[in-house]
């Protein structure tokens, strides 16, 4: 009958997210994964430090999960309150590659 649909609906919508979410998460321990290969740490990551390499390793990390996540996963995984910080990251994290800054290439060609 209808409830007997809708309650299948219901679950099957929840297994999904939780897959998604799980997809999301698996996305960020790669990506934690790897940057602590390069000498960094997750803390490294979500610090409010302003140096420049900080900075770039944020815009990286925006750039690398957008690839895998959507904005707002990425936001929340990242600890962002809203998905515009990411996607304004990943924005200036494109355009410093374009334009040969060195710490934003030399944080590409490390994590690649």
């Amino acid at each position: 009958n209808g409830e007997d649909i809708g309650a299948e609906i219901e679950s099957i919508i929840e297994m999904a997210e939780a897959l998604i979410n799980f997809d999301n998460k698996v996305a960020y321990n790669e990506f934690i994964s790897k940057i602590e290969q390069m000498g960094y740490s997750e803390k490294d990551v979500k610090t409010k430090n302003r140096k420049s390499e900080y900075m770039e390793l944020r815009r990286l990390a925006c750039y690398v999960l957008t690839e895998k996540c959507t904005l707002m996963a990425a936001a929340q995984l990242l600890g962002y309150t809203n998905h515009t910080t990411v996607w304004n990251n990943r924005k200036r994290f494109e355009e410093l590659l374009s334009i040969g800054d060195p710490v934003a290439c030399r944080l590409a060609s490390e994590f690649i």
